[in-house]
């Protein structure tokens, strides 16, 4: 979705198209992709939250669909906001800061994609950048949404609150619990 988007908001050449550009079109097309995919997002968070006897995938979503919202399908919408809020920042980041640090390494490295040992520099060099700002962007939200889902329905309504309560139960740092799992998941998945 990113280049698609892109190119509609007037984009033509990686290395002249402005950055807010970028930034706008992955935020666009994280927010869709998350909104869609949300419900399988809540499936898994209640599915590692889960204690006690170990559930199917099938009998959480029997759960999930139980639960307080009528019509049942927007059971599977809790914590939608935060999701598209984390997808929102991730889409943003990821593909804004990996265009824009390989146009930098093109400029001032002069590393070339047609030549194979620099493109592997080049590539690697900007997946390590990208996930180490995609972590650092995500993670406040990517806690919050994980609040949100693990906790019963009307604890945590929206981003905000999960956010107050992660700050006030483990204090600032609580908001990058996991940063080093994190970007252990992100450096690579930047580099694919």
């Amino acid at each position: 979705l990113y280049e698609p988007i892109k190119k509609v908001l007037g984009a033509k050449d990686p290395a002249t198209t402005p950055f807010y550009k970028k930034v706008l079109a992955g935020l666009l097309a994280g927010a869709f992709a998350s909104a869609v995919a949300s419900p399988t997002d809540l499936l898994k968070i209640r599915a590692q939250a889960a204690t006690g006897p170990r559930e199917s995938i099938a009998n959480h979503a029997k759960h999930i669909a139980n639960g307080p919202s009528k019509p049942w399908p927007l059971n599977f919408y809790r914590g939608v906001s935060a999701t598209i809020v984390r997808a929102s920042c991730l889409g943003a980041t990821k593909m804004a800061t990996y265009d824009q640090t390989k146009t930098w390494l093109r400029v001032k490295c002069g590393w070339r994609d047609s030549v194979p040992m620099e493109r592997y520099k080049l590539q690697g060099s900007a997946a390590v950048a990208t996930g180490l700002a995609i972590t650092i962007a995500t993670s406040p939200a990517t806690n919050a949404r994980t609040f949100i889902m693990a906790h019963p329905p009307g604890q945590y309504g929206h981003v905000g609150k999960a956010l107050i309560a992660i700050v006030q139960q483990r204090g600032f740092l609580g908001l990058f619990r996991g940063f080093g799992a994190q970007w252990a998941r992100f450096g690579p998945y930047a580099l694919v």
